[in-house]
C-alpha cells in the first residue's frame, strides 16, 4: 500500500465514522488556500500547508478555526524532492511534529495526534479522534506494515541473488568513474542554506548527495547530481528526477531496502567488512552515510574533493529533526576523523 493509498482509506474511515460523506470531503489546492477560498465539512489539508509559508499556514489555520469544519492536516517534517520555478525547494516550512501541533493549537481548541502514520508526516486533526477511529486505522496499518515485512523477506533474497550473480556495480567501476576528477561531496547539514556555493558545486566533475537528497535551493545547494550515497530506501524514479547516474548503499542495514531500491540497475552495495572497518579506525560506534561516503572516496584516485554541508551536526541536518544528543552517531569523532583525513590527504578541503 502506497502513502497515498493509506491516507486515502484513512481518511475515508475518519469520514465515515464522523457520517460525512465524500461529497462533503474537500481537499483543495494549495493556490485556493492562499486565496481562502476553501470549504467542506471535511477538509484534506494533506501535503499542503507545507508549501505555504510559515504565515499562510498561520492565515489559512485562522481563517478554518472561523469555519465548523473539520480539518485533517497532513503535513511532511522534511524537504520535497520538487524545485519550483525560481529554484527553491517547494516545501516552504519544514518543521518537526511539535511545532505543527502547537501551530494548530494556537488555532483550535481540540487537537489531536492521528495515527500511526509514516515516521516522515505528522497527521494532526482540528477534532478528538475516536477510540474506533484510531482503532481502525491502526489495524489498516498493521496490514500495511505486515505486507511491508514480508516484502522484506522477498527483498533480501533478490539482493543476496543479485549479490551473487554479480549484478552490482564493483568498487572498482566506482574508483575507474572517479579517477582524476574534482568531487563535491554535499552533506544535509542546514547551514549550506545560508550559502551561496550552488555555482561552485555544480562546476564539479562528479556531484555527491545524501539519503533524501534535500536540496533548499538552487543557489545554496546546486542541484547536479551524479551519485547518490544512502542509508534509506531511493527509487529509480527519484534517481532519474535528479539527472544521478549511481546509488551507493552505504550501510550495513540491507535489510532497509525495498525492492524499487535492490532493482535500480546501476547499484552499489559497499562491504558490511569495510564500513567496520571504518567503525573501529575512527572509534565509532556507526558510521554515518557521509564519513563512509568520505572514507570510500579517499581510496580512489579522484583529483580533488570539497566537502560543502558538512559542520557535523552543529546546525542538524535538512534531511532529519533528530539533535546531536539523540542521534545514533558520535559528531565530534566524525569530525576529528575528517579534520585528520584534511590535515594527510592534500586532496580533500572542508567548505567553511
Amino acid at each position: 500500500m502506497t502513502r497515498d493509498e493509506f491516507y486515502q482509506q484513512a481518511l475515508q474511515i475518519i469520514g465515515r465514522y464522523e457520517n460525512i460523506p465524500a461529497a462533503e470531503m474537500t481537499k483543495p489546492t494549495v493556490a485556493e488556500l492562499r486565496a481562502g477560498q476553501f470549504a467542506g465539512s471535511l477538509i484534506d489539508l494533506t501535503d499542503s500547508l507545507s508549501r505555504l509559508e510559515r504565515d499562510e499556514v498561520h492565515q489559512v489555520l485562522s481563517k478554518a478555526s472561523v469555519m465548523r469544519s473539520k480539518l485533517v492536516a497532513v503535513a511532511s517534517i522534511y524537504y520535497s524532492d520538487v524545485i519550483s520555478e525560481d529554484g527553491s525547494n517547494e516545501s516552504k516550512t519544514v518543521e518537526p511534529p511539535k511545532w505543527w501541533e502547537a501551530a494548530m493549537r494556537q488555532h483550535f481548541d481540540d487537537v489531536d495526534r492521528i495515527g500511526p502514520f509514516e515516521s516522515s508526516d505528522v497527521a494532526i486533526s482540528n477534532f478528538v479522534i475516536s477510540p474506533a477511529i484510531r482503532s481502525e486505522i491502526s489495524s489498516l496499518r498493521r496490514q500495511s506494515l505486515t505486507r511491508f515485512e514480508l516484502g522484506r523477506l522477498v527483498n533480501r533474497a533478490a539482493l543476496k541473488l543479485r549479490l551473487l550473480l554479480g549484478r552490482t556495480t564493483s568498487q572498482r567501476s566506482l574508483f575507474q568513474e572517479i579517477e582524476g576528477k574534482t568531487v563535491a561531496i554535499v552533506g544535509n547539514a542546514r547551514s549550506l542554506a545560508a550559502k551561496d556555493y550552488g555555482g561552485a558545486i555544480d562546476g564539479y566533475d562528479l556531484v555527491v548527495r545524501f539519503n533524501r537528497v534535500p536540496i533548499v535551493s538552487r543557489k545554496s545547494h546546486g542541484f547536479k547530481t551524479n551519485w547518490v550515497a544512502t542509508s534509506v530506501p531511493v527509487t529509480q524514479r527519484r534517481l532519474d528526477d535528479l539527472g544521478a547516474d549511481r546509488l551507493l548503499w552505504l550501510s550495513p542495514r540491507t535489510r532497509k531496502m525495498t525492492s524499487e531500491t535492490i532493482a535500480i540497475q546501476n547499484l552499489y552495495v559497499h562491504p558490511t567488512e569495510q564500513i567496520r572497518s571504518l567503525e573501529k579506525r575512527a572509534g565509532l560506534s556507526r558510521a554515518t552515510t557521509g564519513i563512509t561516503a568520505i572514507d570510500l572516496l579517499s581510496k580512489s584516485g579522484l583529483s580533488k574533493a570539497t566537502l560543502f554541508g558538512f559542520d557535523f551536526y552543529r546546525s542538524q541536518s535538512s534531511s532529519s529533526h533528530q539533535t546531536a544528543a539523540n542521534a545514533p552517531h558520535a559528531f565530534d569523532r566524525e569530525e576529528v576523523f575528517v579534520r585528520k583525513l584534511v590535515q594527510s590527504d592534500g586532496r580533500f578541503e572542508v567548505a567553511e
